[in-house]
């Protein structure tokens, strides 16, 4: 990982053949989605990672879940869900109902200190 960088730097590290324009405009995006962080220097942006890739799959994850989560369909896509859990290991299917059991406590510990 660079650490910081402006568009242009980044276009001359050579490792992207993108025009100024694209990259520009992917690095805005992902300011605005908070994935990158930005300061002005002179008149561009110097730009870095707010976080790391962990937290960046996370983030991916539960945005990618909670639209599927939000559509009519969400009971289907739940069940796609445990579907693929279990065909890639069953042992993560015990993992699942421990977290789903877990999570029920927390929100009942929530409605009751309420």
């Amino acid at each position: 990982m660079r650490g910081t960088g402006t568009v242009r730097e980044v276009l001359q590290d050579r490792s992207i053949w993108q025009t100024y324009s694209t990259v520009l405009t992917t690095m805005e995006r992902l300011f605005r989605r908070g994935l990158l962080g930005r300061m002005r220097e002179g008149k561009a942006f110097r730009y870095w990672v707010r976080c790391n890739p962990e937290e960046l799959q996370r983030r991916t994850a539960v945005s990618g879940l909670r639209q599927l989560l939000r559509t009519r369909r969400a009971a289907f896509h739940l069940s796609y869900f445990v579907e693929a859990v279990g065909a890639e290991d069953e042992n993560l299917l015990d993992e699942l109902q421990a977290l789903v059991k877990r999570q029920r406590a927390e929100l009942l510990l929530k409605k009751t200190s309420r």
